[in-house]
């Protein structure tokens, strides 16, 4: 059973997968035009010092979103090899 929680609670140095896109966001179409489908990985490269604005990685690039675009995607855990 997965669990799934939004991108924007993904620590900085953490991985996820991303899961579904909330279409109702306003920038739902542009998300995907960046790369953000569901089977993506993504990384939290870097967080800002009040968590308002974030860097995530994926597919090659870094892109920043704001706390409120990024609460819209659910990605669920990378599960550790091992």
């Amino acid at each position: 059973m997965s669990s799934f929680f939004p991108l924007d609670q993904l620590e900085a140095g953490g991985r996820a997968v991303l899961a579904k896109i909330d279409q109702d966001l306003p920038c739902a179409a542009r998300l995907g035009e960046l790369g953000f489908f569901p089977g993506v990985s993504v990384a939290c490269a870097f967080k800002g010092r009040r968590g308002e604005n974030a860097a995530y990685a994926l597919g090659g690039a870094l892109i920043a979103l704001r706390r409120e675009d990024a609460a819209g995607i659910l990605v669920s855990p990378v599960r550790e090899a091992g």
